[in-house]
């Protein structure tokens, strides 16, 4: 959710700044007018998407964006490590579902990320900059 906010936030000035380039995107016919209320995270991704699709310097922002997290998250938590920690919360996760009581490994539902640090690229080509 934060990254959104991070990247909505350059929406906002991108559309402060440019409203003749971005305002049919932003506020066009083609954007549903919802109530605060009742707006639903798929709005705001196809919105978001719509962005980036149609304008470059949308395109930029969302991928420097996902650069700078991408090398920060190697930094704090590695694939592996991630793995590992996530594989941890499942098994927790499978306790509190029980009312506190643990469950056996062979009982909980499967785990099918075993191998997810491995569909990560290495950590030198992410931190080579």
């Amino acid at each position: 959710m934060l990254e959104y906010a991070k990247f909505f936030s350059n929406v906002f000035v991108e559309g402060f700044n440019r409203p003749d380039e971005l305002g049919e995107l932003l506020w066009g016919e083609q954007v549903p007018i919802t109530n605060v209320k009742e707006r639903k995270w798929t709005q705001y991704i196809a919105v978001a998407n719509t962005l980036i699709a149609n304008d470059p310097a949308m395109a930029q922002h969302v991928s420097t964006q996902v650069s700078l997290r991408t090398e920060h998250f190697y930094r704090t938590m590695p694939p592996a490590s991630f793995v590992a920690v996530n594989k941890k919360e499942w098994q927790e996760l499978h306790t509190r579902l029980n009312g506190g009581v643990p469950v056996l490994p062979g009982a909980q539902l499967p785990y099918f990320f075993d191998e997810a640090a491995s569909w990560c690229a290495p950590a030198d080509e992410v931190l080579a900059n």
